[in-house]
């Protein structure tokens, strides 16, 4: 099956917003052409454009506004390796024109299995992620899915890799114990973040966990 979706979107701001110090305007525009077949593997590619007006970097008392032109590019593929597995496949590429002539791009790719056997109480997934990025303002966004009721975007910049793996056990008596771990190395910087939530070193990690009981389970 071939899908084809198409959308464009004309907006504007009345008010001041978090990227422009005053009323602003810009447009976007999406093309993604998905193919399925049939349950054993799915993908897409997806071409988005944005051009909307952001605040500059001058010296001005109210720095004037000016258009941010964004490309983003996105190709996914799922594939159901076997009966108890799933592998996904993603790369995002983005290329941002900037005034004066700059320029930023970068791209962030990751893959990622799910392991589900059947008729055992457990399953889990591992992805691992390595991403190229000129800076913040060029980030690029990557859904991650922890435990129930446990999800965010990641934005990603800089220079790095990232582990993320999580595993789920459902009990007899109704208990069901989830546990994820992530983990991101730098290669190009010595410390993470400021203030209190500074860093020294180039790696930062995370546990999370949780124990929920389901009266009907």
């Amino acid at each position: 099956r071939f899908v084809i979706n198409i959308y464009a979107d004309f907006f504007r701001h009345d008010w001041p917003t978090f990227s422009a110090n005053g009323p602003s305007e810009g447009s976007a525009y999406l093309l993604k052409a998905a193919y399925q077949k049939r349950k054993f593997w799915d993908g897409y590619l997806q071409v988005r454009y944005q051009s909307e007006q952001v605040s500059g970097t001058s010296d001005a008392l109210i720095p004037p506004l000016y258009f941010r032109h964004k490309t983003d590019l996105r190709l996914h593929f799922n594939k159901k390796v076997s009966s108890l597995m799933t592998w996904s496949s993603r790369f995002d590429y983005n290329f941002m024109k900037l005034p004066g002539d700059r320029k930023e791009n970068g791209y962030l790719m990751y893959q990622e299995l799910w392991f589900k056997p059947l008729g055992k109480p457990y399953n889990g997934f591992v992805r691992v992620s390595h991403f190229n990025i000129d800076s913040y303002q060029s980030r690029i966004y990557s859904y991650e899915h922890y435990q129930a009721y446990d999800s965010r975007n990641v934005a990603f910049e800089g220079v790095g890799n990232r582990l993320v793996t999580g595993i789920r056990w459902k009990f007899h008596n109704g208990l069901v114990l989830e546990a994820s771990y992530n983990m991101t190395k730098y290669t190009d910087r010595d410390q993470i973040g400021s203030g209190n939530d500074k860093i020294n070193g180039p790696l930062k990690s995370e546990i999370r966990a949780q124990i929920r009981y389901g009266f009907n389970d």
